[in-house]
């Protein structure tokens, strides 16, 4: 990943430029959001540092919290678990969930259970390299210390989370450097019942070169994990690995592989469906294999043959003039019952035209029916999707375009059509910094959060349909940056949103805040 590249993911030039403005020398600036933002590799063990208790955020400006000494590798006593959340309704003040690190707090991942109780990861980079740190989130009683998973003499590649809603059980999973220069994978299982971590399993040692890796955990603790691997032939695999709820990983397992010149495998994505099964889904590059490709892992644990389920010809191909011919990587979703859905963007050459898609998973097989996202005519960006669904199977999806200054969202219908697109920031000014995250209920209400001179939320009702959207923090965004929103949100409506508070990358650092929806039901 280039310099420039890893700077324009996570901050606008806009970010960028407000940066400079406070006065400090631009190198040191840059170095510092170079050092927050671009991760390669890592390795070390672990340990706990608990933080000071979490603060109400500051109406302006930022003031940080003071630096924490370390402390014994245990890990801090969780708060009781509530039997259910407070009765209030709408967004609780906001918290700070991480004091402020030089280098940089940053890249938070973030689960929600079926009481709101929540478990956010992210990582700080420092002079030795990259710690990953947890903090778990009981409503009413605000965020724990947070505890160090991590520690790494290099830095993280990559991280995600996995959280099933229905118990909270969770799956961390993330890239570190190993003994033969290449990458490992690794992962720590979360135990919800006794607020607890597992010791680090290595879910693979590999020798080449590998990609962002993608996890998923059902109600019974079994969890998929799936990333791409560089091969002898120097072409991309999709390679996969199973973990029981009885706390034991499997093989890791080839299910994508091609010998077509010209072709690879890339973007690899995995959903738990229920019951134990898993779905990978991928997109193949190149010639006569190009589309995506799916492989299925029944509840024993055995994948079978990756197959095309989607043909996307690429240029040069004969086809018809306006037949698709660009894609995004692919956005998958499961509801937990057996079901799925695949999203992702394509771009007509003739005319050129955006066309958002999605394909439903049942019964153990993908439809062979595309549906359409109704984007109004005119579009003719290439956005990446985001997208969740219910356990009802509704799903939502969001998207950037029209030169990063809107933000769209739809609403698909449990049999996998979708309504009308609409855009849901029309009211929010600047350039967009980030592309959007989403949440939806049991009810089809749906959150959708961005970034765009703050962290901008909207909420859709179904009775009332979609608000007008708001900032949801109050920091000076002359003196700060606020970047890189999740949220995630439970059956019943509750949410957390967590986010990056960048205060100064030089002296003070980043700060992780969060702020929690309380739906009242």
């Amino acid at each position: 990943m280039s310099y420039l590249l890893s700077l324009q993911r996570l901050f606008s030039l806009e970010h960028l430029h407000r940066l400079k403005c406070l006065g400090r020398k631009a190198s040191s600036l840059l170095s510092g959001l170079a050092f927050a933002a671009v991760l390669s590799a890592c390795g070390g063990g672990g340990g706990g540092t608990p933080e000071p208790t979490a603060k109400p955020q500051p109406t302006s400006g930022a003031t940080p919290s003071s630096t924490p000494s370390p402390s014994p590798t245990t890990s801090p006593t969780p708060p009781p678990k509530p039997t259910q959340p407070p009765i209030a309704t709408g967004w609780e003040d906001p918290l700070i969930i991480s004091a402020p690190r030089q280098g940089g707090n940053g890249g938070a991942r973030v689960g929600i259970d079926a009481l709101g109780q929540s478990l956010t990861v992210w990582k700080q980079d420092t002079k030795p390299g990259t710690v990953l740190w947890s903090s778990r989130f009981v409503p009413g009683l605000g965020w724990g210390a947070p505890l160090a998973l991590y520690r790494g003499l290099d830095s993280v590649p990559h991280h995600e989370l996995a959280m099933a809603q229905s118990n909270g059980k969770a799956m961390l999973v993330w890239t570190q450097i190993n003994n033969a220069g290449a990458y490992s994978v690794v992962a720590r299982a979360y135990n919800s019942t006794a607020s607890t971590w597992s010791a680090p399993s290595v879910v693979s040692n590999e020798t080449r070169t590998m990609s962002q890796p993608s996890v998923d955990i059902d109600a019974t603790g079994n969890a998929a994990v799936v990333w791409t691997q560089l091969d002898t032939r120097f072409r991309y695999n999709v390679v996969a690995n199973r973990y029981t709820g009885s706390g034991n990983w499997g093989s890791s397992t080839v299910v994508g592989s091609t010998t077509v010149s010209g072709s690879t495998d890339l973007n690899a994505k995995v959903a738990m469906t229920g019951s134990g099964e898993a779905v990978a889904v991928w997109r193949r590059s190149g010639n006569s294999e190009r589309g995506f490709w799916s492989s299925r892992a029944s509840a024993g644990g055995n994948w079978d043959t990756g197959a095309r389920i989607v043909d996307i010809p690429g240029f040069g191909s004969s086809n018809l003039p306006g037949a698709y011919e660009i894609s995004t990587a692919p956005e998958i979703a499961a509801d937990g019952n057996g079901n799925a859905m695949l999203a992702w963007s394509q771009v007509t050459v003739n005319p050129i035209q955006s066309h958002m898609r999605s394909l439903r998973y049942s019964a153990g097989a993908w439809s062979t029916v595309q549906q359409a996202m109704n984007v109004p005519v005119g579009q003719n960006a290439l956005p990446f999707v985001r997208l969740k669904i219910n356990p009802q199977g509704q799903a939502v999806a969001a998207w950037v375009t029209d030169g990063v200054t809107k933000i769209w969202a739809n609403r698909s219908r449990s049999d996998g059509t979708w309504e009308t697109a609409q855009v849901v920031n029309a009211t929010a000014t600047g350039t967009i910094g980030t592309q959007p995250n989403v949440g939806i209920d049991d009810q089809g209400a749906m959150s959708v959060v961005w970034t765009q001179s703050g962290i901008m939320g909207n909420r859709f009702e179904p009775a009332t349909g979609w608000g007008v959207a708001q900032r949801l923090e109050n920091y000076d965004p002359t003196t700060s940056i606020s970047a890189d929103p999740v949220i995630a949100m439970n059956a019943r409506g509750y949410a957390s949103l967590v986010w990056t508070q960048v205060l100064d990358l030089v002296s003070i650092g980043s700060q992780i805040a969060g702020r929690f929806y309380n739906s009242g039901r």
